[in-house]
């Protein structure tokens, strides 16, 4: 979906609705409705998928960004058993989601909204290995920090992806710049002050 997506949220310490809003979906919106308890699952598993009736919502949590992509497929069976429907998708901030599930404790209601993070053509990030990515992913704060340098590092024109391979140092990185089936730039992606990370620093070394 290229639309801007707006995803209400409404619940309490019980349930939860969500509700996409888009100018492309105006004339179908639908609501969706799932335990709170599934859905802070994200905090450990990356992918949750849940059910409501014959709709199904997929929830894909980034291993490095603060983001959660949510798909949801909205189905109705036909008069001849077959099924129908149409698909919406937009991608929030985790953060913003998972301060909303923690802030139902009880049984009032509580209500908001959350925009879609912006779609750009930025080249995509692909871990070849993930022996050093698990390591990172381990520590919440090097997750961020990480994660905050590859938003900002790699915004490169012409670039289709950015491909990292483990390194020999701890939490750090090769990486491989394809532009197309050519390759560009390559180099590293190096923490610095590891052995303390409120200070530990991502740079690029090429």
């Amino acid at each position: 979906m290229n639309d801007s997506v707006l995803l209400k949220l409404c619940g309490n310490s019980d349930y939860l609705m969500l509700r996409p809003v888009s100018r492309e979906n105006a004339g179908k919106r639908k609501n969706f409705f799932a335990a709170r308890s599934s859905l802070l699952r994200l905090e450990n598993e990356s992918e949750v998928i849940l059910n409501d009736g014959t709709d199904l919502a997929i929830f894909r949590r980034s291993a490095i960004e603060d983001a959660v992509r949510i798909i949801f497929y909205w189905l109705s069976e036909r008069n001849d058993g077959t099924l129908a429907g149409h698909k919406e998708s937009c991608t929030v901030r985790y953060s913003g989601l998972q301060t909303f599930l923690l802030g139902c404790r009880n049984r009032d209601t509580r209500e908001c909204n959350l925009l879609s993070l912006p779609t750009e053509r930025w080249p995509r990030i692909i871990f070849e290995d993930t022996r050093n990515l698990k390591k990172v992913v381990a520590s919440r704060m090097l997750r961020r920090k990480l994660a905050k340098f590859l938003r900002k590092a790699f915004h490169w024109p012409g670039a289709t992806e950015i491909r990292l391979y483990d390194d020999f140092l701890p939490y750090s990185f090769l990486f491989s710049e394809r532009r197309g089936d050519k390759v560009g730039i390559e180099g590293g992606v190096v923490l610095h002050n590891s052995d303390d990370p409120k200070y530990a620093h991502y740079e690029i070394h090429t």
